[in-house]
């Protein structure tokens, strides 16, 4: 768990940037390869601890305000878990095979399924959080801000597969 905490923390330290999107994080790595692994309260669990730890640790991210870091860091674990939860339920209400060890026609469906209820959530919370904030929620959320995360979402099921596979050499040089 420990691992997984350290991946999420990582990808938000060195995401991808994105012109005019911004900060693309990649979290959805390990957020769906740890949903394809664990149960979803486990993996939301692990996801939402990372999400608590990382305005407390980035003083870029919580402007060197502890308030505001505080602030953030509850936010962000709120809203990872519940993100979390309902992916985790939208891919086993579909049949999706857990732990997933192969991909199959019939596992594209909860997949895509996943996929899309971590983004909407996501969004929908950002934005509530950007009206919140005062912010001008319309310029912000975009269409490329709103399906920038599922790019990643491949990379995530990549991550299961090989290590729900055994292939942890596999696994450990495509986390590499």
């Amino acid at each position: 768990m420990v691992l997984s905490v350290a991946a999420s923390l990582f990808v938000w330290q060195f995401g991808v940037r994105a012109p005019r999107v911004g900060l693309i994080s990649m979290e959805r790595v390990p957020q769906i390869g740890l949903l394809l692994i664990f149960n979803p309260s486990v993996a939301a669990t692990i996801c939402a601890g990372a999400s608590l730890l990382w305005p407390l640790l980035s003083r870029a991210y919580s402007q060197g305000s502890a308030a505001f870091a505080t602030i953030r860091a509850l936010h962000n674990a709120a809203m990872t878990a519940l993100m979390m939860l309902a992916a985790g339920h939208a891919y086993l209400a579909l049949g999706g095979l857990h732990p997933l060890r192969a991909l199959t026609f019939e596992s594209i469906v909860p997949l895509v399924a996943m996929a899309m209820a971590a983004q909407v959530v996501n969004t929908a919370l950002m934005a509530l959080f950007f009206g919140f904030d005062g912010r001008d929620v319309r310029r912000i959320v975009t269409p490329a801000y709103a399906l920038s995360d599922l790019i990643f979402v491949p990379a995530g099921v990549l991550a299961a597969l090989l290590y729900n596979s055994g292939a942890y050499a596999a696994f450990g040089l495509f986390i590499a």
